[in-house]
């Protein structure tokens, strides 16, 4: 790609893709969670934004974060397309656990690039990664989901899916049992923390879990 010949194509497609999986989220992605994200240090991050918005990849927002433009958003689809088919490989037919796997399949995505088509004819086309999270962008974003921060008390929920998917992140999913499919009731709204009954037991999950966990009101009867 031109003036970023001192970068790898993979380095580039590891930042926009991130950047996207925040923004999808929070609207921006802020520097420091594209930090811990990639584990890369503070410095870093910032000298590879620089390079990225001069080649018309992303825009930064001082004190805020950055967004990607239509350019750059078009290399994060592929990318991430290519990373959940691949973890749809992983646990599918290798049967590695979904809490190990984003990290894993992060690692060769890059590598897969002239055989994913036929990936996915082999698993056949599925629509989501084993995170919930659709694998193509032009799959329509389901209407009737909402985050786990938003739900209100007594309520049932099933748990939709989980767009990012850090170590923290996957190891509070994975301690406390609350993958995909999950049915959950929700005990107590905090202004710090949720209490939710799941397992027969309670557990506290803190905000900065609660927004990153997509849930959907349960229907009995007909009605939600």
């Amino acid at each position: 790609m031109k003036n970023l010949t001192s970068l790898t194509s993979k380095s580039i497609e590891d930042y926009l893709s991130t950047i996207l999986r925040f923004e999808s989220v929070f609207g921006i992605a802020k520097t420091g969670d594209i930090a811990y994200e990639l584990n890369v240090n503070y410095g870093t991050v910032t000298n590879m934004l620089n390079k990225l918005e001069k080649v018309g990849l992303l825009k930064r927002q001082r004190y805020e974060g950055v967004t990607l433009t239509k350019k750059g958003k078009a290399i994060a689809e592929e990318t991430i397309k290519r990373h959940r088919i691949t973890e749809r490989l992983l646990t599918d037919v290798i049967g590695v656990s979904p809490e190990n796997v984003h990290k894993l399949a992060h690692k060769i995505e890059h590598d897969v690039k002239e055989i994913i088509d036929q990936i996915d004819y082999v698993l056949g086309y599925p629509d989501k990664c084993p995170h919930g999270n659709p694998i193509s962008q032009e799959i329509e974003a389901d209407q009737n989901e909402l985050r786990l921060k938003d739900t209100d008390e007594g309520k049932t929920y099933t748990i939709n899916r989980i767009p990012i998917e850090n170590d923290k992140v996957m190891n509070f999913i994975k301690n406390n049992e609350l993958w995909v499919g999950k049915t959950i009731k929700v005990k107590l709204v905090g202004k710090l923390n949720l209490q939710i009954e799941v397992n027969n037991k309670i557990v506290s999950v803190p905000n900065k879990f609660s927004e990153l966990i997509f849930v959907k009101k349960v229907i009995r009867n007909g009605h939600f």
